[in-house]
């Protein structure tokens, strides 16, 4: 099969070969960037967002510091 290929290849003009090969450069591109940034496109259509506690009921006196880390982005 890679000889079929390789003649297939070497009848083509260099001036398709390039294009093709471009072509092929190309593609593997946007697939590589389309499966990379895949989870960002899940992580942000998804439809439940889980929110922060403000607020737990205890027994014991206790004091929490916390950071807005996200900027109040929510």
């Amino acid at each position: 099969m890679v000889k079929r290929f390789k003649h297939w290849m070497d009848r083509l003009p260099s001036s398709r070969r390039r294009w093709l090969s471009r072509g092929a450069t190309a593609l593997a591109a946007v697939l590589i960037f389309a499966a990379v940034s895949a989870p960002e496109y899940v992580a942000a259509w998804s439809a439940a967002k889980e929110k922060p506690i403000y607020c737990v009921q205890r027994d014991q006196k206790m004091v929490s510091l916390t950071f807005d880390a996200a900027w109040a982005d929510v």
